[in-house]
């Protein structure tokens, strides 16, 4: 996927973050998403702890998520050095016929 813009959220070394990955335009008019995402670390590091996997279910007014559109997980590492990984999202929809999306995106520790 060389050449293709990832999304990429940028977290301090030593916390601990919820990060939403906005699924809204790859969706259809009226589709949301359904059931429990896949989120992996796509470099298989086991540096990375990923929990709490989910489809938002409370509406990001800042960002215009609506919900049912996003999917959230939870991040640490236990790197203690400024670090990028690839994290890569599955997750179905709730459409007919029910597409199943994924996508990756890059989350850099940093100081």
């Amino acid at each position: 996927m060389s050449g293709c813009l990832k999304p990429t959220v940028y977290i301090p070394i030593g916390s601990q973050a919820v990060v939403t990955f906005d699924m809204t335009p790859r969706l259809q008019s009226g589709e949301l998403l359904s059931g429990t995402p896949t989120v992996v670390d796509d470099n298989s590091t086991g540096e990375l702890s990923l929990s709490n996997k989910q489809v938002n279910t409370v509406a990001d007014t800042e960002n215009e998520i609506a919900i049912g559109k996003a999917v959230q997980f939870m991040i640490s590492t236990t790197s203690t050095t400024c670090k990028e990984y690839e994290i890569a999202t599955e997750v179905e929809t709730n459409g007919t016929p029910v597409q199943t999306l994924a996508d990756k995106m890059i989350v850099v520790f940093h100081d």
